[in-house]
């Protein structure tokens, strides 16, 4: 399930919380990467999960809720280049 800016505070923390996980490379954090090159263009993809909920005080309001994660896209094209996390 895609988390958005519009279900209360949840999007602000999740994001919060992972931006600063990701910025210290914290442990608990588990990553992926996969590169793509076409048309052109190549975007590296990285993905991370955690399963660390403790500080998440919204919990109880998302039954079942197991791990949150973010996927950042780098994409360079023409010499230029965009971030993108979500």
């Amino acid at each position: 399930m895609a988390l958005k800016g519009n279900p209360g505070t949840a999007f602000a923390k999740v994001k919060a919380f992972l931006d600063e996980a990701i910025r210290r490379n914290e442990p608990h954090r588990v990553p992926l990467e996969t590169t793509d090159k076409e048309h052109g263009r190549r975007e590296v993809r990285r993905s991370w999960q955690t399963r660390k909920l403790n500080w998440f005080a919204d919990r109880p309001a998302w039954e079942g809720l197991q791990s949150v994660g973010g996927v950042e896209a780098r994409r360079t094209a023409e010499g230029r280049g965009t971030v993108e996390r979500r």
